[in-house]
Parts: structure tokens; C-alpha cells; sequence
């Protein structure tokens, strides 16, 4: 444990929310509640377009899944790549109309498909897994998030 003037820190191997008190004791920074208010902004920021676009419905049908079952994120992730492919007839025009650089689509591939973790999809393929670190599981869930967001605001 950490200590400093007013308030206290505890260090823990991989991400973890945290408050942050003042000198009195009240929470200036909840990490938690910042993480809440940030993924039902982007949420309630989709729900008007949801109407218009199929597509967008099925991106959140992926993306919901993902966020709420870790077992099979990596898998639900994924579909979110596949479904703007489809929807744009191939990787390079997806990328292209929704303004993602390779090295994020690249990477979302890599840890769904690729990497020995027994979150991603061809988990049969390799002898050993290991669960995916909660920064890829962090890394691979802003990417998805930013290839919604650039579909959603092109409605």
C-alpha cells in the first residue's frame, strides 16, 4: 500500500478501479463509476440510430454479449469485424469508409483469431491456452468500440 498526504493507493497487478478521497475522505475520482457513465453514454448515443440501421443492431447484438460474458469475448468482438466487412463488401472497403487504420483491425483480428487465448474463436488449434491479459481484453474492446462508433456516425 502506497501512502501519500490525504489520501491512500493500493497496488495491484492489472487494471483495477480505484477512488481517489480528499483529505477529508470524500471520493473525488471513482474509476468505476467513470467506466458505468462512460459505456451507457456510448450506448444511449446509439439508441436514436438504432431504428434506421440493421446493421447497427447487429454490431450491439455482438457488442453486448461481449461486455457481459468474458468467456466468449474475443469470439462476440470479432463478429463486429465481420459484420462491417460484410456490410461493406470486404475488409480494405470497410476500413477504408469507416476511416480504421490496418493496425487496429489487425490487432482485433490477431487476438480473436490468432493468439492462443481461450477467449478467441479457433481455440482447438493451439495445445496450450491462457486467458487473455485484461489489457488485451481492454484493447480489443476499444477497438470494437471505435468501429461502431465510426459505423454509427455515418447514419
Amino acid at each position: 500500500m502506497l501512502r501519500a498526504q490525504g489520501g491512500e493507493v493500493l497496488c495491484a497487478v492489472g487494471k483495477g478501479d480505484f477512488n481517489i478521497r480528499n483529505a477529508s475522505g470524500a471520493i473525488v475520482q471513482d474509476t468505476k463509476a467513470e467506466g458505468i457513465a462512460a459505456h451507457t453514454e456510448f450506448i444511449d448515443s446509439l439508441i436514436p440510430k438504432l431504428a434506421r440501421s440493421a446493421t447497427l443492431n447487429a454490431l450491439l447484438d455482438s457488442y453486448n454479449p461481449a461486455v457481459t460474458g468474458p468467456a466468449n469475448e474475443l469470439v462476440h468482438l470479432y463478429e463486429i469485424r465481420e459484420a462491417l466487412a460484410k456490410h461493406y463488401g470486404g475488409d480494405a472497403e470497410a476500413r477504408r469508409k469507416l476511416g480504421i487504420r490496418w493496425k487496429g483491425w489487425k490487432r482485433l483480428g490477431y487476438l480473436a483469431n490468432d493468439a492462443s487465448l481461450k477467449e478467441g474463436r479457433h481455440r482447438g488449434r493451439h495445445s496450450e491456452l491462457r486467458h487473455a491479459t485484461v489489457d488485451e481484453l481492454d484493447e480489443a474492446r476499444k477497438i470494437a468500440r471505435r468501429l461502431i462508433e465510426a459505423f454509427a456516425n455515418q447514419l
